[in-house]
């Protein structure tokens, strides 16, 4: 994993990290509860939420890894699958979670039968059109089974899935219906799952495809941050930023005049990723860890985001208490360590983060 950077114009964003660190050593105490206010409901979400954030900060602490794996390989059933709830879009999540957490730690994966997931279904149910009309919910599914198919080697099914998601491809991204009239359609999210599925098989995307997803990434996330108003720092979905960050990452290290692609410089990018960056810093917590809102910015942003629902699911905040909780500190920290190839090649005052 790489390392996490900080900007050093505010001493006091290097002591959030102290902070998180401690969060999550309570957390750890606590039979990795989601927040120290003692939610304690989806056990191996959680866990496994857990092992991501220690893998990602593994560099600066050592955590209890043979604990964490003890209590995953708790969930695990006689046809090797891992789950905790018995819903099967539950299942086929938390699974998938399990897995990676054990790949992750150089776990063995014991063979498992993929038709208890999926009914006795092959990929070929992912062809029907109707589905690709909405390509954020089935985009998600195959790349579940894509990671499954992964894990057992399942070439064929593999390919399979890939003739299926080209048969959907548009000249601005993956669905199904009129490019002129169905615009609505092109998702940065979906774009950050495509290029996942092609990276967890080590297979290559088509650099035309490359070359769009970059440009319209790249004009999505000016709109999103609306960097021409300075003055706004609204709060933005974090795994929205990730999706945008992520795709962003990958088309900058496969094309080499990316810049000049998207008709940019280093002074407007380092303008998108700071803001990014201060939006992330502002959602740290008084515990220490990182949720929707911080007790700094709930103020100005509850009413907004409280009352209109827009709130994640899996959010396990308490708007009264504005508590850090294992979704959030997750997903800010993958963000953070995204940031910090591009951040790196800029003249700023950085400070490395050091082991703890």
């Amino acid at each position: 994993m790489t390392d996490i950077y900080i900007i050093q114009d505010d001493i006091t964003r290097h002591n959030w990290f102290k902070n998180l660190i401690e969060w999550l050593k309570k957390i750890e105490k606590s039979n990795y509860l989601w927040t120290l206010n003692g939610v304690d409901d989806n056990k191996l979400a959680a866990l496994c939420f857990f092992g991501k954030i220690s893998k990602i900060l593994e560099k600066y602490h050592k955590f209890d890894k043979k604990k964490l794996l003890r209590n995953i390989n708790k969930f695990k059933k006689v046809s090797n699958l891992y789950y905790d709830n018995y819903g099967i879009d539950a299942r086929i999540l938390e699974g998938n979670l399990a897995l990676s957490v054990l790949l992750e730690n150089e776990q063995t994966i014991r063979p498992f039968e993929i038709k208890r997931l999926y009914n006795n279904k092959t990929s070929n149910v992912f062809m029907q059109p109707f589905l690709w009309k909405q390509p954020k919910e089935i985009i998600t599914h195959m790349s579940h089974y894509i990671f499954y198919c992964h894990c057992l080697k399942k070439n064929d099914e593999i390919t399979n899935c890939f003739r299926i998601i080209n048969c959907f491809k548009k000249d601005n991204g993956w669905y199904h219906g009129d490019e002129k009239k169905d615009k609505e359609r092109i998702d940065v999210y979906v774009y950050s799952r495509v290029i996942y599925c092609h990276s967890i098989t080590n297979t290559d995307i088509d650099k035309k495809m490359i070359e769009m997803m970059l440009k319209e990434t790249y004009k999505k996330i000016k709109v999103l941050l609306d960097i021409e108003k300075s003055n706004r720092n609204d709060i933005f979905d974090d795994s929205d930023l990730y999706s945008y960050l992520y795709t962003l990452n990958y088309c900058m290290e496969h094309i080499e005049d990316w810049k000049k692609k998207v008709e940019t410089d280093d002074e407007e990018v380092l303008k998108i990723y700071s803001k990014v960056y201060n939006n992330l810093i502002i959602r740290r917590c008084s515990d220490g860890g990182f949720g929707w809102y911080s007790n700094q910015n709930k103020k100005e942003y509850d009413i907004k985001f409280m009352k209109s629902n827009i709130i994640p699911e899996g959010d396990y905040t308490d708007e009264k208490k504005l508590v850090g909780n294992l979704v959030h500190t997750e997903n800010v920290l993958k963000n953070l360590s995204l940031l910090t190839p591009y951040l790196k090649t800029q003249n700023l005052k950085l400070t490395k983060l050091k082991f703890i």
